[in-house]
């Protein structure tokens, strides 16, 4: 009876060793799991009341705290891994201890491409056509097309000693002359300024030296991209003012009809808007009186006796310039065709201004 008990004592040893042996087995893994067992190893979650949840926003890799009393689930982040059971947090991503994530490569900033500007140029410049019997230029002053010609210059009965020796001389090539004197409107178009003594916007430019108008030449010139601006030379100045006439004055040997062609000592003491006068034959206004009127030569007072017939530009040097046709305060011993006055080129008086000469082309 004894033997019986022990032998079916250790049977049932051997039953549950056995079973023991089997579990561990199939715990390890080494036995494969059958759909029922596999379902029946899945151990449901407790359910746990938190008070702040941590979730991955994935868009800009923060961590974001969400306040709630059911946890907030991810799909990708609640499934472990088939080796291990814990988790790391690795950069921005959960991974399990086998494998860790590559982080992710930031995206490149997307940018616009930089359209080229075009390149900036300045505009070119028209070329300025000078041509008919008239011209009107970028600022509004009007010129008249003088032909080229001869005449006798100076006059044997002239106020002036110096200007008594008669000479023949030749204006080889046509040019424009202001059809009236620079206006102090015109002036401050280009200077920017109005160095006037006598202020008015449609009279003569007064108070500038020799130096100033050549400035003033220089920037015009620029202005219209071309040279041509300039003085007249004195010999075009007296040609331009005799305008096909011989002697004293334009008007004929009858001085008192001086004042209906010029503001001088009889009607003004001071200068007058340009054009208010009769003009000479040639239709230049206010060639006498008015202001007088700066030329390109220098002065000298034997220079008549050794003048080139043809085109002379005065004297090759000096001290001084010349400029023509007498001024407001004067009377018919300056306000006329020959007449010669001269100072220094830097010199500036209320009673001193100019008119432009163009080559032409």
């Amino acid at each position: 009876m004894k033997h019986r008990n022990s032998q079916g004592f250790w049977k049932l040893a051997c039953l549950v060793l056995t079973l023991a042996c089997l579990w561990l087995l199939f715990q390890s893994g080494l036995l494969p799991k059958t759909a029922e067992t596999e379902k029946a190893s899945v151990v449901p979650a407790p359910q746990q009341e938190v008070e702040e949840w941590l979730t991955i926003n994935p868009a800009n890799d923060k961590k974001e705290v969400v306040n709630s009393a059911t946890p907030k689930s991810s799909p990708e982040a609640e499934q472990p891994s088939a080796t291990s059971n814990t988790w790391t947090l690795t950069g921005s991503l959960f991974s399990d201890d086998s494998k860790t994530a590559a982080p992710k490569a930031a995206e490149p900033e997307k940018t616009e491409p930089k359209r080229a500007e075009p390149a900036k140029t300045e505009p070119a410049k028209t070329e300025v056509r000078i041509s008919g019997p008239t011209h009107t230029n970028s600022i509004g002053m009007e010129f008249i097309r003088i032909p080229a010609g001869s005449f006798i210059m100076g006059f044997k009965n002239s106020f002036w000693h110096n200007d008594r020796v008669e000479h023949k001389v030749v204006i080889s090539k046509s040019f424009y002359l202001g059809k009236y004197e620079v206006t102090q409107t015109q002036w401050e178009t280009v200077m920017d300024e109005n160095p006037s003594y006598y202020k008015c916007q449609n009279c003569p430019v007064d108070t500038v030296s020799w130096y100033d108008a050549q400035e003033f030449i220089t920037r015009l010139n620029t202005k219209e991209g071309h040279s041509r601006y300039r003085l007249p030379t004195e010999a075009e100045w007296e040609y331009a003012a005799k305008a096909g006439t011989h002697g004293l004055f334009f008007f004929g040997k009858d001085e008192e009809e001086l004042s209906g062609y010029a503001w001088c000592y009889r009607n003004s003491e001071n200068p007058r808007p340009v054009g208010g006068k009769f003009p000479n034959p040639w239709g230049l206004y206010d060639m006498y009186g008015n202001v007088a009127e700066w030329v390109q030569d220098f002065h000298s007072p034997t220079y008549y006796a050794d003048s080139p017939r043809y085109d002379p530009e005065g004297p090759s040097g000096g001290t001084d310039r010349v400029f023509r046709g007498g001024a407001v305060g004067g009377g018919p011993i300056m306000c006329n065709s020959t007449a010669r006055g001269s100072v220094r080129e830097s010199w500036s008086d209320r009673t001193i201004g100019f008119r432009l000469a163009i080559s032409a082309e």
